[in-house]
């Protein structure tokens, strides 16, 4: 998915600068119209991405989807005054504000590509997923956080955000919630992220022969959930502080990070 969004900011670049040199004339308009509509398809296909991995679409990327159709709408408006008699300054106020819309695009890009980061204050919640009975689908639920602490360093801020993040995925959802879940005995004992992958250490609670179905759905949900939090793309999982080949029975593969594309 990076690849995509790094291909989409380009594309918005693109198109900034597009409209900055060439919008104000008619074969112009073409150009950047052309360049923005690369930029919706590519966008179109970040949704697949996310869709195709589980991922719950964020509201941003809609809002993103939809600022673009309306960058489209501008330029093509635009073109048809620009053709008009006396529609000249109406096709220019047009293209101002299809700059304008592109613009805004470009900081709603980088915020999706975790380029803008946004500050973790008080009454921001944390999304925590869990695999349903069926053993596919996902489900989730949100935790608040806290707010970060004056003179709390943005590593320790990440250590104790990931560990919460772990404790909550082997919580599970409320009891009311059919899930899968991890034996009641699991415990996480430790967190640390080593620069996208989060080492998360288990209690030998969780070594137990479950099945493949079982250990599936329960990892599933608390990597999804880890990698969820902006700048971990991983998960590595150890057993009383030992990394293990798998679980008894030998179902899932736990001697290199999990990542959502394993699902």
């Amino acid at each position: 998915m990076t690849v995509v969004l790094e291909i989409h900011l380009v594309l918005a670049f693109l198109a900034a600068l597009c409209a900055l040199v060439f919008s104000w004339t008619p074969g112009g308009r073409r150009v950047v119209n052309a360049v923005v509509a690369l930029q919706f398809l590519v966008g179109v296909a970040l949704a697949a991405v996310m869709g195709a991995n589980h991922e719950n679409l964020p509201p941003v990327l809609w809002l993103h989807l939809l600022i673009a159709l309306a960058v489209l709408a501008a330029y093509g408006m635009a073109m048809r005054f620009g053709k008009r008699a006396g529609g000249s300054a109406t096709a220019l106020i047009l293209s101002s504000i299809g700059l304008l819309l592109i613009l805004v695009n470009i900081l709603i890009g980088a915020r999706m590509a975790g380029m803008w980061p946004q500050a973790v204050g008080p009454g921001t919640s944390l999304t925590v997923y869990y695999t349903q009975l069926d053993g596919t689908t996902l489900g989730t639920f949100d935790v608040s956080v806290r707010a970060p602490q004056p003179g709390e360093s943005d590593a320790a801020r990440l250590h104790d955000l990931a560990t919460y993040a772990a404790v909550q995925a082997v919580a599970g959802p409320p009891a009311q919630t059919s899930a899968i879940r991890f034996p009641p005995s699991t415990r996480v004992r430790d967190v640390n992220v080593n620069g996208t992958t989060a080492v998360v250490d288990l209690s030998s609670g969780v070594d137990s022969n479950r099945g493949s179905f079982q250990e599936n759905g329960e990892f599933k949900g608390l990597v999804y959930t880890l990698t969820g939090i902006p700048s971990i793309n991983a998960v590595q999982i150890t057993i009383e502080g030992r990394t293990v080949e798998t679980l008894p029975g030998g179902h899932l593969e736990l001697d290199a990070p999990l990542r959502r594309s394993d699902w």
